[in-house]
């Protein structure tokens, strides 16, 4: 499991977040990309990137996860941008037994939820405007969501706590 997370803060709230998760071990370069997802059009004052290699669990000693050529691309001007990223709403985070996601979006889209070791716990297709999704079977703790479009593509993502 490696994950990069990126978020970004105004005056001590976040205000955008990127993660990267993946499950696969490779022995070559493989190229990504992810979305940020914007809750505000605030410019940044400061930003907070994790680089993580392992099982956060169960750690092992030896995990090795490169990171190269790393770019960030910020576009304060781009409103339409922001506005797309923010047509999702997951709520109440911290949830118990419940997850709502509401969708602006008129295409089909999936949301993955997964643990900390980075394994899908939960997939949920989303093509309407509100999908309530039971949630009870999860074990209480923090999980990762990604909202993948029918392209393939992150459109969203963000931090999910399960009480």
């Amino acid at each position: 499991f490696n994950l990069i997370m990126v978020q970004m803060s105004n005056n001590g709230n976040t205000i955008g977040q990127a993660f990267y998760i993946t499950q696969n071990s490779s022995n070559i370069y493989a190229r990504f990309a992810t979305n940020f997802s914007y809750t505000s059009s605030l410019i940044p004052d400061s930003m907070q990137m994790t680089i993580f290699a392992g099982n956060p669990g169960s750690p092992m000693p030896g995990n090795i996860f490169f990171v190269d050529d790393l770019l960030l691309v910020y576009n304060p001007t781009n409103i339409n941008e922001i506005t797309e990223k923010t047509t999702f709403k997951i709520f109440p985070n911290p949830a118990k037994d419940n997850l709502n996601i509401f969708s602006q979006s008129k295409e089909e889209n999936v949301v993955k939820i997964y643990n900390t070791n980075g394994a899908v716990v939960k997939e949920i297709a989303v093509n309407k405007d509100f999908t309530s999704v039971t949630i009870s079977e999860l074990l209480n703790g923090l999980y990762f969501y990604q909202i993948i479009n029918k392209n393939g593509n992150i459109i969203d993502s963000g931090k999910l706590i399960k009480e």
